[in-house]
């Protein structure tokens, strides 16, 4: 982890209320539900960081394929970029667009031969800037052909999203870098390829000035690259309550122990929970299809309810999930076959949780759970 302060106050829809935290991680990832607030706390995260480059959803207006607004109130980039409106194109890009890319790559060489290599080696594409009255033109030669074309305007959308984002991470004049959702118009298998790329440029810039510390809004379990607790730890978890987001950076060593022993089993599917407010764990994938079926036969959508059914793979693993949506603070549910209670772990991790003590008394059979389980149990 990084020891970095940082103290803000959060913006609508929060209500005075603070994010405070001593340490980040060299990536971060933010997630959370639709509507929860993960843009708006971007924007005021780039002003606290200070010297930082944020990249909006909105990265590729003016370099779309079709716009039917361009044939009402003209089309200002027909031509390419006038070289009289680079500073406003500049500071566009500070407002989170990605329109400066092109001006960047032209004033900084060694950046356009950098993504070009990129971009060739994925691709078989080559940039070319040209200069037309004026006007940059960027283009794009397509492989042994030689046939060319304009890149902002005919290249496909996948390909000018990592123009953008391959240019900002590697340009070292920003420390930090804020991307919302990097995943869009993204293969699954590209998303796999930038996260590399982000892992390679991620750290201290004040022990590297090459280095840089990336946030990364994200609702794709393909960005959440986890290698290590580490990585974990450097979530920040939104709600639909607007609470503070929430976090473990400042867990303990033996907290930390533990945890890391899940990193492993955190694959596309249990990644789910980074993402649902309420997720369901179960055992296996029968339960998963037994309480989803029921929930069928209710009328009732696990999706649309913001939830989701992950089948955690038996009880012990179940166990291990528990601890870390407690540690997040999400209202989960845990399903258990009857024999959990009376072998394993599971007493040990919710013996002192304060909600299955009231569970207890409201079922009227007291709140000493211990106690329950051995007269179960007999």
């Amino acid at each position: 982890m990084i020891n970095k302060k940082l103290s803000f106050g959060l913006p609508l829809p929060w209500k005075d209320k603070t994010f405070s935290t001593d340490q980040i991680g060299a990536i971060n990832f933010l997630v959370g539900p639709n509507g929860s607030g993960k843009s708006k706390f971007a924007g005021a995260l780039k002003g606290s960081l200070g010297n930082a480059r944020l990249l909006g959803t909105d990265r590729l207006s003016g370099m779309e394929q079709n716009n039917a607004l361009r044939g009402m109130f003209g089309d200002h980039f027909s031509n390419g970029l006038a070289k009289s409106h680079f500073t406003h194109l500049k500071n566009a890009g500070q407002a989170g667009f990605g329109i400066d890319t092109v001006v960047l790559l032209e004033e900084r060489m060694d950046l356009r031969i950098q993504v070009e290599a990129t971009l060739s080696h994925l691709f078989n594409r080559k940039i070319m800037l040209e200069w037309d009255s004026g006007n940059l033109v960027a283009r794009a030669i397509l492989g042994d052909s030689g046939t060319s074309y304009r890149l902002d305007r005919d290249e496909c959308h996948g390909i000018k999203e990592l123009l953008v984002l391959l240019t900002h991470l590697y340009n070292d004049e920003h420390p930090y870098l804020i991307i919302d959702e990097p995943e869009l118009n993204l293969h699954p298998q590209y998303q796999a390829f930038f996260m590399q790329e982000v892992r390679k440029l991620a750290g201290d810039p004040e022990a590297d000035k090459k280095k840089k510390i990336v946030f990364l809004v994200t609702h794709s379990p393909f960005i959440l690259d986890f290698r290590s607790v580490e990585d974990v730890k450097s979530v920040l978890s939104f709600n639909w309550d607007y609470s503070v987001p929430s976090h473990i950076l400042g867990i303990d060593a033996a907290a930390t122990a533990r945890l890391s022993s899940l990193v492993p089993r955190l694959n596309v599917h249990h990644k789910q929970l980074f993402f649902s407010d309420n997720p369901i764990f179960v055992e296996g994938i029968l339960d998963a299809q037994l309480i989803g079926t029921m929930q069928e036969a209710r009328g009732v959508s696990v999706a649309g309810a913001g939830s989701c059914i992950i089948d955690a793979g038996g009880c012990e693993e179940v166990n291990k999930y528990l601890e870390l949506c407690l540690a997040f603070g999400k209202s989960a549910h845990f399903v258990y076959d009857l024999d959990s209670l009376f072998g394993g772990n599971l007493r040990a991790c919710v013996r002192a949780d304060g909600s299955v003590q009231s569970f207890l008394i409201t079922a009227g059979v007291g709140n000493d759970f211990g106690k329950y389980c051995g007269e179960l149990e007999s």
